[in-house]
């Protein structure tokens, strides 16, 4: 299978290392400059591919784990999700057809969750090309809902870092969250059907009208994730 476009290994880069007056970062310009490599006894992986590489390897023996945790019950007052049911199995036949040996979790508490999560990180990746976690319930602002509680989306992701997960330094992990963010809705705008280009004798050629969501067509890129400053590495 034709790899898959590989992130920026600088924009990828969390470290932040402190300058040598006053332990401080300096802050003149929005993007710290950090000059040297990371400090001896940071934690260390083996790459799949070169620095510069644009792509990832994606030729491993096998494509990795789809994880779904589909939740359409609670017991805190939520209602019940219906339909969810027909997401996840579409879900399976699409992510089969990939090749990701597919494990679908039910309504698990958020104990359990965190419990198949930490059994996922401790597992050799190393002949697998990717991951990819799949969540399916209620949620809101910065907040997912498990069966029995709330819990923050980082959760998802923070135990496969490298330092943490190191099997899967350098490969593609991708979480997909289906729930809400929020109380508010978005109303949209309609777009009306244009003429053809080419007009002839007869009934008009116009296309139907449809409405688009009003935060649709946008791309949000940030140089680092929350939390941590956006930092320029000189080797």
């Amino acid at each position: 299978m034709e790899s898959k476009k590989r992130a920026n290994p600088i924009g990828d880069t969390h470290d932040s290392f402190p300058n040598n007056d006053n332990n401080q970062l300096s802050d003149e310009t929005d993007a710290k400059s950090c000059i040297g490599g990371p400090p001896v006894g940071r934690s260390s992986a083996v790459m799949p591919v070169g620095r510069d590489s644009e792509v990832y390897y994606m030729s491993h023996p096998k494509r990795g784990k789809a994880v779904i945790f589909n939740h359409d019950k609670f017991e805190i007052g939520l209602s019940e999700r219906s339909g969810t049911e027909v997401d996840e199995q579409k879900l399976k036949t699409c992510l089969s057809k990939l090749g990701f040996e597919v494990w679908v979790h039910r309504n698990l508490k958020h104990e359990k969750i965190k419990d198949a999560l930490e059994k996922l990180r401790k597992e050799d990746h190393s002949d697998r090309d990717c991951l990819l976690i799949v969540v399916l319930s209620h949620g809101g602002e910065n907040k997912i809902y498990s069966s029995d509680l709330e819990y923050k989306p980082k959760e998802l992701w923070e135990g496969f870092t490298p330092d943490k997960c190191p099997t899967l330094a350098g490969k593609a992990k991708m979480f997909f969250i289906n729930a809400c963010r929020g109380k508010g809705y978005d109303d949209g705008t309609l777009l009306k059907g244009l003429a053809s280009r080419r007009q002839v004798d007869g009934p008009s050629n116009s296309k139907p009208s449809y409405r688009i969501p009003n935060q649709a067509d946008f791309l949000t890129v940030f140089s680092t994730s929350e939390g941590i400053v956006s930092c320029e590495i000189y080797f």
